[in-house]
């Protein structure tokens, strides 16, 4: 039951605060698991073993150098205390319900690991945006999706709870890297899958409010 690590509140990311605002050399002071988005929504951020993937809008995972920064990130030193093994044709809601029982009431914050094979899985990787920035909600609507009919791989996020609203993404939010770590990106969904499910709840959340720049001049509701 570590530390959870967050360089702003979701809705800076919400509201279009998509500037680079922490050096990939911070994240690896921090932890060696997490998820994000780089600067411009210019790759999709997957933390796994110490290594900061950027998955860029082809799906291709790359290790960045560690100047490049990152919009939006959380991060933390994955200390699993819950496994589970998850059979074969385990589906999304299967998935969901397994966690539910193994963590309990969704009350605090909870790092996901899974490593196997997934069936049926979908993603997607935004594109790279140009200032002035749109909202989130809008840069997404043009976004490359992938499908996969069989791969392995692993799946890493988090699990915030509903209380939160907008600090962090409801629910779980998910990105996957291939084991041969030659595709990846943000988890749309999948239909089954086989493998190891690694838990741990976090007892303390720290969020970091940036002081300088867009965000500071927003007027958030």
């Amino acid at each position: 039951m570590g530390l959870l690590w967050q360089n702003a509140p979701a809705i800076a990311l919400e509201s279009g605060c998509f500037q680079g605002i922490t050096p990939v050399s911070e994240l690896e002071k921090r932890g060696d698991f997490g998820v994000g988005a780089y600067h411009d929504l210019d790759g999709e951020m997957v933390g796994v073993d110490g290594v900061f993937y950027r998955v860029s809008a082809d799906s291709r995972p790359h290790v960045p150098p560690e100047d490049d920064s990152l919009a939006f990130c959380m991060v933390c030193r994955f200390a699993p205390e819950l496994r589970a093994h998850v059979g074969p044709g385990t589906g999304q809601e299967d998935l969901t319900a397994i966690m539910d029982e193994l963590l309990g009431p969704p009350n605090v914050f909870a790092a996901i690991r899974f490593d196997g094979v997934l069936e049926g899985l979908r993603t997607r990787c935004l594109p790279r945006q140009e200032p002035p920035y749109r909202p989130l909600s809008e840069a997404a609507a043009n976004q490359p999706e992938y499908a996969y009919e069989r791969i392995e791989g692993t799946i890493v996020g988090f699990r915030a709870p509903p209380y939160v609203g907008r600090l962090a993404p409801p629910g779980d939010h998910l990105h996957f890297i291939s084991g041969d770590r030659s595709v990846g990106g943000h988890v749309l969904g999948f239909d089954a899958l086989e493998g190891d499910l690694a838990l741990e709840r976090h007892e303390r959340h720290e969020v970091g409010y940036p002081v300088d720049g867009p965000f500071a001049q927003l007027r958030l509701d």
